[in-house]
């Protein structure tokens, strides 16, 4: 490599503009280049950095790479006088010889600027359509928080989710759509999909419409993976995938409608409570074992009591925010 080309592999690195096969050669040759050969590059290379990396990496990692200089580098001829080489152009040729790069080394020394996030939130009732920085659009169910990055930085796209969402991801298969919600993690690449994750609710649930899911526990690392009209089940610490024949039953509340088939009566209160903000207890272990095919409305708090009463043959009481389901079950 003679100065000419070693003059232009400088100037498409500072530039950011080198081929890591460029890379390669320059730093073979740096391995037998002699001190008067070094010394030249050097000046080179400063010149340059002036006008590209104007950012000087900190002391304590030029003290490193100084060292790592003086055991690379030939001992020279007692005629030869060689200047003192400048620290800051020690510092950005070792490191292109080593494998970070000069870049590398720049790039670190600045502050890393925090990520923004937001926090989308909706009351009992309410509902939130989110449009996401890479397009994936997000449907907010009521009584549900979606805490999300303003812009997607890094290998994989992740968000909060606490309570229940429709995803529909945009694909992007070298990034990963990721959902933590409580023990539950949703990794995705572009697919559509409906998380029910309430805090206290009997049971949380990933229904698939279209794509593909892997879905883990993050307690015992168990993963299950689910394509269209399945979905996977946590209750009672165990993991499972069951079948979900019309999983558009799953988002029927972004038309304000409660779907349920041959479902049991826990699973029914505990949507029901979420939908009016209110807590449904069963005081039976007949009423447990219920199983209902109904649909809710729009309907108020009372009346959809009044139909879980007519079905189940069971009275209800309401005192605040707490209802009460007595009866003989199903």
């Amino acid at each position: 490599m003679d100065a000419h080309h070693y003059h232009a592999f400088l100037e498409k690195y500072a530039a950011g503009r080198h081929t890591e096969a460029e890379h390669l050669a320059f730093r073979q040759w740096l391995l037998h280049a002699t001190p008067a050969q070094l010394e030249e590059v050097l000046d080179c290379y400063e010149a340059l950095q002036r006008h590209h990396l104007p950012q000087h990496p900190a002391p304590a990692a030029v003290a490193a790479l100084e060292a790592r200089l003086n055991a690379l580098a030939p001992t020279p001829a007692p005629a030869v006088a060689r200047r003192p080489m400048r620290w800051l152009s020690v510092a950005a040729m070792v490191a292109l010889l080593l494998v970070a790069g000069a870049a590398y080394w720049l790039q670190s020394a600045r502050p890393t600027p925090a990520v923004a996030y937001r926090q989308q939130h909706t009351a009992a009732g309410q509902r939130a359509r989110l449009v996401l920085a890479d397009g994936s659009v997000v449907h907010l169910n009521g009584n549900s928080t979606l805490s999300y990055p303003t812009t997607f930085e890094g290998n994989t796209r992740e968000v909060q989710l606490r309570g229940e969402a429709y995803f529909e991801v945009a694909k992007d298969p070298a990034h990963p759509f990721i959902i933590h919600s409580g023990r539950l993690r949703t990794r995705v690449v572009g697919t559509s999909f409906n998380v029910y994750a309430y805090p206290h609710a009997r049971q949380q649930e990933v229904t698939v419409l279209t794509g593909k899911v892997v879905v883990q526990d993050s307690a015992s690392t168990r993963a299950v993976t689910l394509r269209p009209a399945q979905k996977a089940v946590l209750a009672a610490s165990a993991l499972t995938v069951e079948p979900a024949p019309t999983p558009a039953q799953s988002i029927a509340w972004q038309q304000g409608r409660l779907v349920f088939d041959q479902t049991t009566l826990p699973e029914i209160v505990d949507k029901l409570g979420q939908r009016y903000g209110v807590r449904i207890t069963l005081n039976s272990e007949q009423l447990l074992r219920c199983r209902l095919t109904v649909e809710f409305g729009q309907e108020p708090l009372t009346d959809a009591l009044e139909i879980l009463s007519a079905l189940t043959g069971s009275t209800y009481t309401l005192q605040e925010q707490h209802v009460i389901l007595q009866g003989t079950g199903c």
